[in-house]
């Protein structure tokens, strides 16, 4: 319930014109109130991409595969 909650604020904030960073290892939630995706390793961003890009290489159900050896 709390987690529903949180990301309906966070989704009315983004929609209202606010910058929102938000962090999490669900891709399911970020796809849901970002526009943007940002994926770091070792504190380095290793892909920084839009929701639009990512959904177009296979869907709402596509998978990221990074390189390991970053």
């Amino acid at each position: 319930l709390m987690q529903e909650t949180f990301l309906k604020l966070i989704a009315r904030e983004a929609k209202g014109g606010s910058t929102v960073f938000m962090s999490s290892h669900i891709l399911s939630e970020v796809l849901l109130v970002c526009e943007r995706v940002l994926f770091m390793k070792r504190g380095r961003i290793i892909l920084d991409s839009s929701i639009k890009d990512i959904e177009a290489q296979g869907g709402a159900g596509s998978a990221v595969l990074l390189d390991e050896r970053n």
